[in-house]
């Protein structure tokens, strides 16, 4: 029953983030993402996926507080947040290590930071591009069925995107 539940949060966790890389604003991604990442770490807890979990719930911190720039001054300091986000990510792995497939979704979850960084939605989306791969392999590992779709997913929405709102800027 448990594995069950953690699937099914899965496959909802997936419907929201393929829905988030369609929307055109960055304040409106990062709100997907709080709530795919908040799915995810209940899903990846029931499965076992200790450092996927841990590090999505970094993420939904990551998110809020770039969800706050440009409303609170603290936000607004982008490069402290990235080295700072980016460490604790390492932090989290390293609280929770299992073995080297764990460095996979802290690669990604990097890479998300600096996406999440930026202010641009098409720069969010590009940035964001080699995450997915690295977050397969991981779910692919804990048998997330619905993680692992979502990096199929995932990257094909960004690429939808990228041809539907960002190729229209150029």
């Amino acid at each position: 029953m448990t594995e069950l539940i953690g699937q099914i949060l899965g496959i909802l966790a997936l419907i929201v983030t393929i829905i988030c890389y369609q929307l055109n604003s960055q304040k409106k991604m990062l709100a997907a993402q709080m709530l795919a990442a908040t799915l995810f770490t209940v899903n990846l807890a029931l499965l076992g996926g200790l450092s996927g979990a841990l590090l999505n719930i970094h993420g939904i911190c990551r998110c809020l507080t770039f969800y706050q720039r440009g409303r609170h001054k603290w936000a607004d300091h982008t490069t402290f947040w990235v080295w700072f986000y980016s460490i604790a990510a390492v932090v989290c792995v390293a609280l929770t290590y299992q073995s080297p497939l764990d460095i996979l979704p802290l690669v990604g979850q990097i890479f998300t930071t600096i996406s999440f960084a930026q202010k641009d939605a098409s720069k969010v989306r590009l940035f964001t591009l080699p995450s997915p791969p690295c977050w397969f392999v991981y779910h692919l590992s804990t048998g997330n069925i619905g993680g692992t779709l979502n990096e199929i997913f995932v990257i094909t929405s960004i690429i939808v995107g990228m041809f539907r709102l960002d190729r229209k800027k150029k």
